[in-house]
């Protein structure tokens, strides 16, 4: 748990330095994950626990993705809505 808080810090830290470039380092860090937790799991480096921890971080940071895409966007349509999305 102490891990996954201290993930969550650095990661916080790292979006107050990139600005908006934080999107690609967010998308970065939960492409290498979904390939190295597993691994690490079946080669029984870490513990369930943990793999469980570190795909809880991932999920919050896809959140935190999500929330920051959906507030840039809100910028790019002013107007109506394109008609795709009606």
């Amino acid at each position: 748990m102490l891990s996954s808080l201290l993930v969550g810090l650095a990661c916080l830290v790292v979006a107050a330095l990139l600005g908006s470039r934080v999107v690609f380092a967010v998308a970065a860090i939960c492409w290498v994950q979904n390939l190295l937790v597993p691994w690490w799991y079946t080669r029984q480096w870490i513990g369930e626990d943990t793999a469980r921890a570190l795909l809880l971080v991932k999920e919050l940071l896809l959140l935190f993705l999500l929330a920051y895409a959906a507030w840039r966007a809100r910028w790019v349509w002013r107007g109506r809505l394109p008609a795709p999305l009606l």
